[in-house]
């Protein structure tokens, strides 16, 4: 038996059941959206080296069919550099916004079971509302 499935899409997900706990660390999320900040303010630079030497070859070859082979690889070279910095974005901010979600969450599910706060039966005073989400 297979621990993935596709469903059909050609894409390969774990099998339901596979995965034995979703944990994740703060910090590991916290270094991972420090890392794809680097990345995509790495690519700005990075990405953009390739212009001088191609304009300079390109104006060195006016006239000559590689000339128009090399700008219309530097268009793409532009558009692939796009693309990437688009992705690292969104899985920054999709990093950034998941503890909003689980927040967002653990909220609504709180509130669906009464208005009332929660007691202490020690005390009997309410207990202020703590997640260990809290902390972010």
């Amino acid at each position: 038996m297979s621990d993935t499935n596709d469903g059909g899409t050609g894409l390969r997900f774990p099998a339901p059941g596979s995965m034995k706990n979703l944990a994740s660390s703060p910090a590991a999320k916290k270094a991972a959206v420090t890392a794809l900040h680097g990345l995509a303010t790495d690519l700005k630079t990075d990405g953009s080296s390739a212009d001088s030497a191609t304009h300079e070859a390109v104006a060195g070859l006016k006239g000559w069919e590689t000339a128009a082979g090399l700008s219309d690889a530097l268009t793409e070279w532009h558009r692939q550099v796009a693309t990437l910095n688009g992705r690292f974005t969104a899985a920054q901010r999709a990093l950034s916004g998941t503890n909003t979600l689980f927040g967002d969450n653990d909220g609504a599910t709180a509130s669906s079971f009464g208005t009332g706060p929660l007691l202490n039966p020690a005390t009997e005073y309410p207990v202020p509302p703590y997640s260990k989400l809290s902390q972010f």
